[in-house]
């Protein structure tokens, strides 16, 4: 769970490809969001855990600007029902501490705090989803009472969680893991048991019945279906939202600079706006937008800024696919 070196290992079948990584740049066209997804006996896809600034997507693209990741998983780091997690660090060891962590996957906090005795993850959180009980997120080395939600709060993908910390560990990351068959048994021991008081699923050796390989790459933009336009304070169409039913201008007032994604319904479209009364940069939106966080306005300026969204009013089209009258 500490970082030491960084690898990236790509397994396939018993051959494991260890690539160094010691800077991750990644090109933005070479990450694409799938649909959310928690698989059984495949890869699972669950949504960016973190947010803030630079590094608000796994691109560690912010304003045109690539920055440099470093990550950790599998072994000779990760082990057991840990064997898939991940490390997730920006550029240097400590530069992402206090930063926001979001749920990744909707469902239910059963357990948060440090274990007894502590297995390694300092300060951790549980989440057990809510689409399928068989599976669980930990998110650990977080900063000591960064997360509010008591045990058995529900919490949404999208919504704050806690800050990046390094309780447990010497440099501050967020360890990521995903976990499913979590009412298995192994050596005897219920693995909902253990998450439930945020004890290690056996990190020792290969993956076990509990290691769920997956990536943090999931949208719920993919899934989401209706038949008005939908703006969302989070991205990957989660948290608050704001709906509009009949075609016009809109000012958002109450959601004035808070739109992070938005779904636009098929066989229509919606043009935003920087500045109210449809003034400033604009752009028009035909489609899902899971993370405007990435993108930009027509003229080039980035619609986040500084961490906030920077969208003040919207034009929704019924009878157009390309935003005319």
């Amino acid at each position: 769970m500490a970082i030491r070196r960084c690898f990236r290992r790509v397994k396939s079948g018993v051959l494991t490809i260890a690539i160094a990584l010691l800077i991750l740049a990644v090109p933005s066209s070479a990450w694409a969001m799938v649909p959310f997804a928690l698989n059984s006996s495949g890869t699972s896809h669950i949504i960016w855990a973190q947010r803030g600034a630079s590094w608000d997507n796994r691109l560690g693209n912010y304003g045109g600007v690539t920055g440099n990741w470093q990550v950790v998983t599998g072994s000779p780091y990760h082990y057991g029902g840990d064997y898939y997690a991940d490390d997730w660090n920006w550029r240097s060891y400590n530069e992402d501490c206090y930063k926001h962590v979001v749920v990744p996957i909707s469902g239910t906090i059963i357990f948060k705090g440090v274990a007894n005795p502590d297995p390694g993850y300092g300060y951790q959180v549980v989440i057990q989803s809510n689409q399928n009980s068989n599976f669980a997120w930990r998110g650990a080395h977080l900063v000591s009472g960064s997360v509010s939600p008591p045990v058995g709060t529900t919490v949404q993908a999208g919504q704050f969680l806690g800050l990046v910390g390094n309780t447990g560990t010497q440099y501050c990351h967020l360890h990521s893991v995903l976990y499913k068959n979590i009412y298995s048994y192994l050596n005897g021991q219920q693995g909902r048991v253990l998450l439930g008081q945020g004890k290690a699923l056996f990190n020792t050796g290969g993956p076990n019945i509990f290691a769920a390989p997956f990536e943090h790459d999931g949208s719920h933009c993919n899934t989401f279906s209706a038949s008005q336009l939908n703006l969302f304070e989070n991205a990957n169409c989660n948290g608050p939202r704001q709906q509009y039913v009949n075609p016009g201008l809109y000012n958002l007032t109450t959601f004035n600079d808070l739109t992070r994604s938005m779904y636009v319904p098929p066989f229509k479209s919606a043009r935003i706006y920087q500045h109210a009364n449809g003034g400033g940069s604009t752009r028009c939106i035909t489609g899902s937008m899971w993370d405007l966080g990435i993108d930009t306005y027509s003229n080039g300026v980035p619609i986040v800024q500084n961490g906030l969204s920077t969208i003040s009013s919207v034009r929704y089209y019924h009878n157009s696919t390309n935003c005319t009258l």
